[in-house]
């Protein structure tokens, strides 16, 4: 019998730490014939090249589509979208998966997800159903929602909201939160390791800070760094870990003002372009609190008990745990937010549960793509609730 040809595509660090374990799975399955599309941010130098990370993991990856560059405006960010499209089209072509395995709401997966659709090749999507109000994010989530034939949702919320979309539930599964399996799976390391990795000495009272453009909002990126490097002036005794953004409109204004902050505060200071994984999550693992405006915040801090002060509206409608504090990039609001995420009477709610499930997600969707008679993409008629 013929093997399953699956083609799995990330355009991020963010969305390829959610796929790694399904892509081990794939890749180790003898009746799988696996393969791995790679793009967007993963290529570019500025945001970190995690290309590396991907090599490091043991994959295949001569399927590239490099991006613009630059994408520091909205004109960029489109024409990305469609070299994406034109490219992925090309590799998909050639590469005649049986199914195709995208992840979330970004432009580069918007692009790839439109030329598996007219390709007629069946797209599994992974995170549909979910709400962040203060991104463009929004719109091409459920957009790849529409353009998919089956889908992985993290919560019965997301379930319905998906069905609600017009989509079979016959086709939508309830699996939990992916990267849950990647932090189960994945043993931190020690504060003093950790240090050594990135050779800075992270002292036992840390933040972890990762900021990204809010492609809806009013808020310019300098406004939202001014207003967090301010509240931190309030916390000297703390240092700071912060992460480069992505590739959004503003990331790389973003990026150019991160880069200043080692030379200004060398001892308090450090900026890493992309942590991997196990770095990553070494990172929450440490710190004392994490700050800033990524999904991660919500999704997976809440699981190493953990407090998240999430910023701004970029996350705005997604579900969230007690876990997570709300404030505005105002500096009086953010320095509250920080002095109640270090408070023991906040410390002691931490209960490690994740309002996305448990692990357990990557066996149930690697299972799920076997099991499906996967064929040439028919008509998909709008379910009616």
């Amino acid at each position: 019998m013929a093997k399953k040809k699956v083609c799995v595509i990330t355009g991020s660090r963010a969305d390829y730490g959610l796929l790694k374990p399904l892509s081990w799975r794939l890749k180790e399955d003898p009746e799988i014939d696996f393969s791995l599309l790679i793009t967007g941010s993963h290529l570019l130098e500025e945001f970190g090249f995690s290309l590396k990370a991907i090599i490091e993991d043991g994959f295949d990856t001569s399927h590239q589509i490099p991006i613009l560059s630059d994408c520091k405006s909205e004109l960029k960010m489109s024409q990305a979208t469609g070299i994406v499209t034109q490219k992925a089209a090309q590799k998909l072509h050639a590469i005649q998966p049986d199914c195709v395995v995208l992840l979330g709401d970004r432009y580069e997966i918007l692009g790839a997800a439109t030329a598996a659709l007219l390709l007629r090749i069946p797209i599994a999507h992974i995170h549909g159903g979910e709400i962040t109000e203060g991104a463009i994010d929004e719109s091409i989530r459920h957009a790849i929602t529409k353009m998919s034939h089956i889908h992985f949702v993290t919560t019965q919320e997301h379930k319905r909201r998906v069905e609600q979309l017009g989509e079979d539930p016959q086709h939508v599964f309830c699996v939990g939160a992916p990267a849950l399996d990647l932090i189960a799976s994945t043993p931190p390391l020690s504060l003093l390791d950790l240090s050594k990795s990135i050779e800075f000495d992270l002292s036992p009272k840390f933040f972890l800070i990762t900021l990204h453009p809010e492609t809806l909002g009013e808020t310019s990126v300098k406004t939202m760094f001014t207003e967090v490097c301010a509240a931190l002036t309030n916390f000297n005794d703390f240092k700071v870990l912060w992460t480069n953004s992505n590739a959004d409109t503003g990331g790389a204004q973003l990026n150019e003002l991160l880069a200043g902050l080692p030379k200004k505060f060398p001892q308090q200071h450090f900026v890493v372009g992309s942590l991997g994984s196990e770095r990553y999550y070494s990172a929450i693992d440490n710190c004392s609190a994490v700050i800033g405006n990524s999904s991660s915040g919500l999704i997976e801090v809440p699981y190493f008990k953990k407090p998240t002060i999430n910023l701004g509206i970029r996350q705005k409608g997604r579900l969230r745990g007690p876990s997570v504090i709300d404030a505005n990039f105002d500096c009086h609001q953010i320095s509250q937010a920080i002095e109640k995420a270090l408070s023991q009477s906040f410390s002691n709610q931490l209960d490690g549960q994740s309002p996305y499930g448990a692990p357990g997600a990557a066996q149930k969707m690697h299972q799920l793509i076997k099991d499906m008679k996967w064929k040439l993409a028919p008509p998909k008629p709008f379910f009616d609730l």
